[in-house]
């Protein structure tokens, strides 16, 4: 039995007798949910979302998702019911889905409002910051009676987290411009988990004071700005990404050698695994660091 319940209304109201909503739960917009079970079908709007279902051992509750779902590897079996931004309703509606989880940020406002008319309830999660990650993965354990995986796997990216700030965090600090795509030129503003994560590191990302996530910025605005590492993502069949950089003799990172690929994956998508890139990354800004030594 499940119990769709919205923002605002009393929950006492809407659950009698209590007993009939055994696992209650808030999303990031505020909505109110209520199962009488864990649930057993889930549909994900949003790749990362559905690699998170996978990381508490529930990848087989998931009945749908939608294009670039890729990892883990098992993700690419399950059917897809469109991509991040488009998908079709009636193909959800026909997979019936106990609930649906929509990307905060990143799944439109007029999709999730479709599902919601045709009955289905949606829940919004929206990853703020690293510290986003493990609370949905503990809010994912609730509904999929997983708690005691999603709690076990949070705590160890807490403590991992925190590993990493502490070996990283309060060495020589470098201005670091983080670029997302060279063409159109794409960066990282202050609000934006790889910025967190460059902090991390012990860097400086040259654009915090941006307000939004992510910017289109001009390469004039970046060479005033003289980063002294330039870090570049890096997608699986992507083309070179630096080149135009080699270009400016007299930029610091160029100068210096600090030029660098990291694997984009990892780092994109809020998930556990962005860990991972996130150590690829000190590492890469440890490299730098003994090039701009080297070079003094």
């Amino acid at each position: 039995m499940r119990i769709f319940l919205r923002a605002g209304l009393p929950l006492l109201a809407l659950v009698a007798p209590a007993a009939s909503a055994d696992i209650v739960v808030t999303d990031d917009a505020g909505q109110t949910l209520a199962f009488s079970e864990p649930v057993d079908r889930i549909v994900t709007l949003a790749p990362h979302l559905a690699e998170m279902v996978f990381d508490i051992g529930a990848g087989e509750l998931l009945v749908g998702t939608v294009a670039w779902s890729d990892f883990p590897p098992a993700a690419k079996a399950v059917p897809r019911i469109g991509d991040s931004y488009r998908i079709d309703a009636e193909r959800v509606v026909a997979l019936q889905p106990d609930v649906v989880l929509a990307w905060g940020g990143g799944t439109p406002l007029d999709t999730i409002e479709r599902l919601r008319a045709l009955n289905i309830p949606v829940a919004v999660l929206t990853p703020r910051d690293l510290a986003s990650i493990p609370r949905h993965v503990e809010w994912l354990g609730r509904i999929t009676g997983k708690e005691a995986v999603a709690e076990s796997r949070a705590r160890k990216f807490r403590e991992s987290l925190r590993r990493l700030r502490d070996e990283y965090s309060n060495r020589e600090s470098l201005r670091v411009f983080f670029q997302i795509s060279a063409q159109p030129l794409f960066t990282i503003g202050a609000g934006h988990t790889i910025s967190e994560l460059v902090a991390a590191c012990g860097g400086e990302n040259i654009f915090s004071d941006l307000d939004s996530r992510a910017h289109a910025v001009s390469r004039e605005a970046v060479i005033a700005r003289n980063p002294q590492v330039i870090v570049a993502g890096h997608y699986a069949g992507s083309s070179e990404e630096l080149s135009e950089w080699r270009h400016w003799e007299n930029l610091a990172a160029t100068k210096t050698g600090n030029l660098f690929s990291v694997n984009a994956e990892r780092l994109s998508r809020p998930t556990l695994g962005i860990l991972e890139g996130g150590r690829e990354l000190c590492e890469t800004l440890q490299r730098a660091r003994e090039n701009v030594r080297r070079k003094k």
